[in-house]
């Protein structure tokens, strides 16, 4: 097994790990927390996020949030830039997922 050397005591070892499970069971990933032996403290924390049913949640609640308010603002209080920038920030959060499900990261 491979040693790691913890950030906080410098000392090399192989860490204790202690699994977690989401706070919402069925929309997140379990994760993973890597404790070193000597001092008791974090040394980094592996798994969690969201899985696709929590992005299809979050997806929905943004939807429907974004249908409630585009269909609620009346036309005539003259805020027409409202619906380019919906959409912007919805591209926007679209195009950040996607970014974090392609990215290979550690923590």
């Amino acid at each position: 097994m491979d040693t790691i050397q913890c950030p906080h005591c410098k000392a090399e070892g192989i860490p204790h790990l202690q699994h977690r499970q989401t706070v919402w069971l069925l929309l997140g990933h379990m994760k993973t927390r890597h404790i070193c032996r000597l001092c008791g403290q974090i040394m980094y924390v592996t798994g969690g996020g969201l899985n696709i049913i929590g992005y299809a949640a979050c997806f929905l609640i943004f939807y429907v949030t974004w249908q409630i308010f585009h269909l609620g603002v009346p036309d005539w209080w003259g805020w027409k830039i409202v619906d380019p920038m919906i959409n912007l920030l919805f591209l926007a959060f679209v195009g950040y997922k996607i970014y974090r499900l392609t990215v290979n990261r550690r923590t």
